[in-house]
């Protein structure tokens, strides 16, 4: 009996801890397209505290009463930033439309191919139309040839 009236007072005292706690939710979609960002950032500063949306773009922060600023971003979107009072067992809701951040710049990526090795070999072989044979500086290493 004792036991059971001890868990009930703690799930009474943490209830009650909880209950303290408000919370901002809301929607993070795209200007243009009014399509909801998956993965978008939801950054409180002020705690380090860190969410991303869901599938369908909401988000939840359980957050101590106070004022925030809390910083929604997204790749290749412009950075938004709200100020928000929270208050203990109030929810906030905050639905965001973050803007395409048109100043990208071009991206450049190049590859260099090695041909030196058994796959590339192999690779040449199966690609020929006619019948070759060769052996890779790999395998010639392997047998212990000097040249």
């Amino acid at each position: 009996m004792r036991i059971l009236l001890t868990i009930i007072l703690f799930l009474i005292c943490s209830s009650i801890l909880h209950a303290q706690n408000g919370t901002v939710t809301g929607l993070v979609i795209d200007s243009h397209t009014g399509e909801e960002l998956i993965n978008a950032n939801v950054y409180v500063p002020a705690i380090s505290g860190r969410v991303a949306t869901d599938i369908s773009g909401t988000y939840n922060l359980s957050l101590e009463p106070g004022s925030y600023s809390i910083v929604f971003s997204y790749i290749s979107y412009q950075k938004q930033t709200v100020e928000v009072e929270v208050k203990a067992g109030e929810l906030v809701k905050i639905d965001i439309a973050l803007v395409p951040d048109n100043t990208l710049e071009e991206i450049s990526i190049s590859a260099r191919r090695i041909d030196n090795n058994e796959v590339s070999l192999l690779r040449l072989n199966k690609k020929s139309l006619s019948f070759q044979d060769g052996i890779s500086s790999q395998e010639m290493s392997r047998a212990g040839f000097s040249n």
